[in-house]
């Protein structure tokens, strides 16, 4: 009889392992899958903020638009934190 009980336990064992290997799986695909989406929004989001300041600086020169006030609108409307680096003078992004 005990033969018989452990026999009836594989099914089960081998469905736990089967279930715990598949949701591991998913797991990890749908964090690729949510990570590529953060990269395509943050890289958006700097291709469009780094438009924005070289027509800005072109049209405007030294009479920019505030780079602070630019940062945040743009980090509130995407719901991200924007901060702009900007590299030699303060003139160029």
């Amino acid at each position: 009889m005990t033969r018989k009980s452990g026999l009836m336990a594989i099914p089960a064992v081998f469905m736990t392992v089967v279930l715990t290997a598949s949701l591991s799986f998913l797991t990890f695909h749908f964090k690729a899958i949510l990570l590529e989406s953060y990269e395509t929004k943050l890289r958006q989001v700097a291709d469009i903020t780094s438009r924005i300041l070289r027509d800005d600086i072109e049209q405007h020169g030294e009479n920019h638009f505030p780079f602070d006030l630019l940062a945040s609108e743009i980090g509130n409307s995407s719901a991200l934190r924007v901060t702009i680096i900007v590299s030699g003078n303060s003139t160029t992004p």
